[in-house]
């Protein structure tokens, strides 16, 4: 099962294969130029991750959180950089208590939660998780596009990084639902109702296509289905959002200098 910690490891690896990749020594940073959160999963019966929490709620919300803030340094060097998180038509309307909804069951083996979880329903958490990857992709695109350092800090940057920190701001963040595609999760959760995998390219498009590049369409927006839940248009409920995944990863957005004051 693929957690959050997972990602952090993985993370390290991809970073180390793409020194490989473009011959970047050990000291500097290679670059990438497009990242996309597609793993997911639906589990029809209650699980948690290693950490505790519901195994939805890990892989889909808390993992691409905490990959993405792992190779933004490597992001940020890369070329008109996409980051596209997969959301899906079957979003919730608006999330629940934050509390309730990332609740953690206690070490291992451990039986009690730090708050009540919510009654388990197999579609509603992977509803749940799809509104959070939007919200990822909104509160990301107005963190990145938006970022400031003191003046005496940017007055003493070089060069290469201020472009870097001009790089971060151009960045990118889209999300869509991909289609109804007959995948092994939907063949679980909703039976073959869509079409098959290789008919399947609204990720492709939204990764490559000039169409969406940065300027072209707005930054954090939802694309091909329907307009998404008024909760990622909620600035105090994306920060609230974004607060609790901290807190839950250990994983921040707050300071991101560590993408371009390179040492």
């Amino acid at each position: 099962m693929l957690t959050f910690g997972c990602s952090s490891s993985f993370a390290d690896k991809a970073v180390d294969i793409l020194r490989d990749w473009q011959n970047v020594n050990q000291k500097s940073v290679p670059a990438l130029d497009v990242l996309i959160n597609n793993a997911g999963v639906f589990d029809p019966q209650p699980r948690c991750s290693v950490q505790g929490y519901d195994s939805t709620i890990a892989v889909n919300v808390l993992a691409p959180f905490v990959l993405t803030r792992k190779l933004l340094p490597v992001l940020v060097g890369g070329y008109e950089t996409r980051i596209i998180t997969t959301s899906s038509i079957s979003q919730s309307c608006q999330l629940p208590n934050l509390d309730s909804l990332f609740s953690r069951k206690g070490g291992e083996g451990g039986s009690e939660y730090d708050f009540k979880p919510l009654p388990y329903s197999a579609h509603s958490s992977y509803s749940h998780s799809k509104l959070g990857d939007l919200m990822i992709t909104v509160q990301l695109a107005r963190l990145l596009s938006s970022y400031e350092l003191p003046s005496n800090v940017y007055s003493d940057m070089d060069e290469t990084q201020r472009k870097l920190l001009n790089n971060m701001r151009s960045i990118q963040c889209l999300t869509m639902d991909p289609g109804t595609v007959n995948t092994k999760m939907l063949l679980a959760g909703w039976g073959p109702c869509g079409i098959e995998v290789k008919s399947a390219n609204n990720t492709y498009k939204l990764a490559t296509s000039e169409d969406y590049g940065f300027g072209r369409v707005e930054n954090g927006s939802y694309h091909f289905g329907g307009s998404g839940s008024r909760d990622a248009r909620d600035a105090e409920k994306l920060d609230a959002f974004f607060d609790k995944l901290s807190k839950c990863t250990g994983y921040y957005y707050k300071d991101l200098s560590d993408c371009f004051l390179l040492t």
